[in-house]
């Protein structure tokens, strides 16, 4: 289904409303270090969100954690791409070492690294379903990455500016396949088109166009 395709929430942020940002990052670095897999697999956390609280679970419904999955970085082969959690951005928590960072330099044998991202889940959300199939064109953004434009259907464009202009100031994750691959901040009120851009290449980008497209036919 498209909505499981693409997905866009904000991110969590410790002033949030009945939300301990700092307790919950401490759960998951204590769950982190019991599970060694989920240092290497994003789809462990999911394993994450099913334990209970008294078992080290989350401590909260008001947020979840997605993947972002850090490679190495295009233009400089030897080095990774942008870490969230080493820039301290986000809330991202890392579960990978100091070791494997290796101050930004790839250790030999590895080829990405995993962070997770706190994303809210009272701030409303954008799905994939709601995406005009028509509007998605691959295209590069301004720092010349490729990048995805898109824009959301008729119905939901008056919903999605009103969304955009309340969480202005706020990060807004996109989230492709359950991994985020950028986290843009909302600077006004979008009311047109936008993009989607981050650690994807042109391919990646067209085979997720080509299946939301394909997606949203079957409805």
């Amino acid at each position: 289904m498209p909505g499981e395709l693409v997905e866009f929430r904000i991110v969590a942020e410790a002033g949030d409303p009945g939300l301990d940002l700092a307790a919950e990052r401490r759960r998951l670095e204590t769950w982190l270090a019991e599970h060694p897999e989920a240092r290497q697999d994003p789809a462990a956390i999911v394993a994450f969100h099913a334990t209970p609280a008294v078992a080290g679970g989350p401590g909260t419904v008001a947020l979840r954690w997605a993947p972002h999955v850090v490679g190495v970085a295009a233009e400089s082969p030897g080095r990774w791409d942008r870490s969230y959690a080493m820039q301290g951005l986000y809330g991202a928590v890392a579960a990978f070492a100091a070791d494997d960072w290796n101050d930004g330099g790839v250790p030999a044998g590895r080829s990405r690294l995993l962070e997770y991202v706190p994303l809210s889940q009272t701030r409303g959300a954008f799905d994939g379903s709601q995406l005009d199939p028509e509007s998605l064109r691959v295209t590069t953004d301004d720092m010349g990455r490729p990048a995805l434009e898109y824009q959301m259907r008729v119905e939901h464009r008056q919903q999605f500016a009103e969304w955009s202009e309340a969480n202005v100031g706020r990060c807004a994750a996109i989230v492709v396949r359950g991994r985020v691959v950028s986290a843009p901040r909302f600077m006004s009120r979008i009311r047109g088109r936008a993009l989607i851009s981050g650690n994807l290449t042109s391919t990646e980008l067209e085979e997720l166009a080509r299946s939301v497209r394909e997606n949203t036919e079957r409805r």
